[in-house]
């Protein structure tokens, strides 16, 4: 896991502006890492997939998933956490690891009904408690 600290902004890809190929051009180096991260995160997702009826198991992944990203980007953003550490754990492990796909397929399948639809919907906000619980419990020791 990298932990040099660099003095690359905290902005993730999703915050860099219109100015962003130099920015992409500097974190290429952060590549091997989201690879890496995709990588676990994929394989545990794989093997968890098996535990279980899909659905459950998928708003177990993503409710774990909004609580573990909501604190990797704390960690980030407190910089606690360096880009090439946010690359590897927030948009590698965690990028492959949850899912919004999953979601859709789920809900357009035949056999979703009224009690599929409350809990992509309850999970929805689950997972938007548990990303704020994340930030907040990593935020405790700092200013």
């Amino acid at each position: 896991m990298p932990s040099k600290r660099t003095s690359v902004s905290h902005s993730t890809p999703a915050q860099l502006g219109a100015n962003s190929w130099g920015e992409l051009r500097r974190r290429s180096s952060d590549i091997p890492w989201v690879l890496t991260g995709g990588f676990l995160g994929t394989l545990a997702r794989y093997f968890l997939g098996f535990l279980g009826e899909p659905l459950w198991v998928l708003v177990a992944i993503n409710s774990v998933g909004c609580l573990l990203l909501g604190m990797i980007f704390a960690l980030r953003r407190s910089d606690r956490l360096t880009a090439s550490g946010y690359a590897l754990w927030g948009t590698g492990v965690m990028g492959s690891f949850t899912t919004f796909s999953g979601v859709m397929v789920l809900l357009v399948a035949p056999s979703a009904g009224v009690l599929t639809w409350l809990v992509v919907l309850a999970s929805i906000a689950l997972g938007i408690a548990l990303a704020w619980l994340g930030q907040r419990l990593v935020g405790r020791g700092t200013s």
